[in-house]
């Protein structure tokens, strides 16, 4: 237990940027803290005055995300078309290759008369099984149209055994009609979020939060009353923090962030250093100095990574760093941290030897960076 006189013992909630986690992450995190406070502040435990409207801030924001967040992932029903869909290529199949069969078949001429004239009104619309949806429903609804209204193609029909199939067919047509209405209905009532945006603001909401429950906590009469809640809090920090390293990890990517050139990951390999993603990624970086070319005299060696970005060279330069100090070449990139393009201007590294290194291009992902946030699951 705390002691409670002394300041330094009073609980406080570290803040944890969440900025570049992945979409479901991000999320859950977010979700999951506010389960915490709503188990914590009920109607016969409110709230304080003061951290209230923090707490619905965070509600807002995080609902809004999820409605963003929703917009941003496959339809339910799209999976449901496809497989109707399929369905009913099936059946679609079935009754050119039955068409296709008969009309070769001289020593049956009932059936291939049958065919023939079926296949006369077939070829008006040409169902097929290779068209995009909305075709294939038009094609086979206005086909079937003409067909109820001659006798004579229902005749050949039944000649060719295919009155059950064609019933089929239709029905599974009418199906995937219903279905991409839905899909579209649901599509329109959904709001236009930008999912970047719905994420800044419930980062921005977490840490109103933050500040406001630790402020909180050291003013109040009775600090020990945030203990438990403090501590809630933290553990959720701590398994979203440890399910995100374990992803990095998983994906071997490196993340730089930068608020002149935006964030972005870049896949890499074990046992890479900077020289290494350098070579996978020469849009993205450049050694500077540049290493002079084979037969010119050598130049000084490398002392740091400079991003070839527009943006950072419009800001007048920018390099790479960790926790303040500029990255050399021959370092080795550490997946578990997070690097940051900082100004060219004031940045002295000291000269550092050739590096070594394994140069082979393995297991990188290519085009470049993937700007955060990511996309999905």
């Amino acid at each position: 237990m705390a002691d409670f006189n002394d300041i330094d013992s009073i609980p406080q909630l570290p803040y944890v940027k969440t900025s570049d986690w992945p979409n479901d992450l991000h999320r859950r995190h977010a979700g999951e803290q506010i389960e915490v406070l709503d188990e914590e502040y009920t109607d016969d435990n409110p709230a304080p005055a003061r951290l209230a409207p923090f707490i619905t801030e965070l509600k807002t924001a995080e609902d809004y995300e999820n409605q963003g967040y929703k917009q941003s992932t496959k339809s339910e029903y799209t999976e449901q078309i496809a497989k109707k869909d399929d369905e009913r290529d099936v059946l679609v199949q079935f009754v050119k290759n039955q068409r296709a069969a008969y009309e070769k078949m001289a020593s049956m001429p009932t059936k291939q008369q049958a065919a023939q004239l079926f296949g006369s009104l077939w070829d008006v619309y040409k169902p097929d099984p290779s068209m995009a949806y909305e075709r294939e429903n038009e094609a086979v609804e206005q086909w079937y149209d003409d067909f109820q209204q001659s006798q004579a193609q229902q005749d050949a029909a039944a000649e060719l055994g295919l009155t059950s199939v064609i019933a089929d067919m239709v029905a599974k047509t009418a199906e995937v009609h219903q279905l991409i209405n839905l899909r579209d209905a649901e599509q329109a009532e959904r709001q236009n979020i930008d999912l970047k945006e719905a994420r800044e603001a419930t980062d921005l909401a977490m840490r109103h939060v933050t500040m406001v429950i630790n402020a909180v906590a050291l003013t109040d009469a009775h600090p020990e009353r945030f203990e438990q809640v403090i501590a809630r809090m933290k553990q959720k920090q701590d398994k979203y923090r440890d399910l995100y390293d374990e992803a990095r990890r998983n994906n071997k990517r490196v993340y730089v962030e930068s608020t002149v050139v935006g964030n972005h990951y870049y896949q890499v390999s074990s046992g890479w250093t900077w020289i290494n993603l350098v070579a996978k990624y020469p849009k993205a970086f450049a050694l500077d100095p540049e290493p002079s070319a084979p037969g010119q005299e050598p130049v000084v060696v490398p002392v740091r990574i400079i991003s070839l970005d527009k943006l950072a060279k419009k800001a007048g330069g920018l390099c790479v760093s960790l926790d303040g100090v500029v990255v050399k070449p021959g370092d080795d990139v550490n997946i578990m941290k997070d690097y940051t393009l900082v100004p060219l201007s004031g940045s002295t590294p000291a000269p550092t030897p050739t590096p070594s290194g394994d140069d082979d291009d393995q297991g990188g992902s290519d085009g470049g960076g993937e700007v955060t946030p990511v996309t999905p699951e």
